[in-house]
């Protein structure tokens, strides 16, 4: 008898607006990222590199964060925080059509910058299930996007001519 009324009310409330409040916790949504800390830029270029990737500037704009000399951070444009991961990421090809459009829009030159978590790809489940919608996100990069007017190339020459 308890067991039925548990399971009539675990119903109820999948069935209810309510259900959204008792989503699964995810590990990183307290987390999202902050603004971008100097000193990780300058350790990252001491060390020899000439650029940096931060999805502490993450946004809907193209903006160089910080340059210093030849040295440049550049924000990621594509992708949403979901809370899964400690970054935001490219969850499915319709990510990339949302932030070509937008940048599109803008009719001034951009880059389309997002990152994939490999663990949500690969890791969990059975990879012949994610493979279709990780193929789709690499043909949409690879034909130049829903207008072809993408250009696919490195962070290093994004970096170059921000």
């Amino acid at each position: 008898m308890a067991h039925d009324l548990y399971r009539r009310m675990r119903t109820a409330v999948r069935d209810s607006r309510a259900r959204a409040l008792f989503g699964a916790y995810r590990p990183y949504e307290q987390y999202e990222p902050g603004p971008l800390s100097p000193n990780i830029a300058a350790t990252v270029q001491r060390h020899g590199f000439s650029y940096m990737l931060s999805k502490s500037g993450f946004g809907t704009e193209p903006r160089v964060l910080l340059q210093s000399g030849r040295f440049v951070v550049l924000n990621y444009t594509a992708g949403r925080w979901d809370g899964w991961t400690p970054f935001e990421t490219i969850n499915d090809v319709s990510d990339l059509r949302t932030a070509e459009r937008r940048l599109r829009n803008n009719k001034q030159p951009a880059w389309l910058l997002g990152g994939i978590d490999t663990c949500r790809w690969t890791f969990s489940g059975e990879l012949w299930r994610h493979a279709p919608g990780l193929e789709a996100i690499a043909s949409f990069v690879a034909n130049g996007g829903s207008s072809g007017a993408l250009i696919n190339v490195t962070p290093r020459v994004i970096a170059r001519y921000a």
